[in-house]
């Protein structure tokens, strides 16, 4: 069995919530790892290579492609 490791960056911890239910409650195996900042998920991404990132474009310590860019970047 693949365990998918997702990195899901989202700073609403209620739309945080929803997202990890869906994931959980799905056929698929995740580690889901969780964070609320950009520079959170740089220093994540750094350290550990996601399979997938779930990413909210609108975060306290950024908004919109950039924050996107700096994840593909990284």
């Amino acid at each position: 069995m693949t365990i998918t490791h997702v990195l899901l960056v989202e700073d609403i911890p209620g739309d945080a919530d929803l997202i990890r239910v869906m994931l959980e409650t799905s056929s698929a195996t995740a580690e889901i790892k969780t964070v609320e900042t950009r520079r959170e998920a740089l220093t994540y991404t750094h350290q550990f290579s996601p399979t997938l990132i779930l990413l909210d474009l609108s975060l306290a310590d950024s908004d919109g492609l950039p924050t996107l860019t700096a994840l593909q970047d990284q």
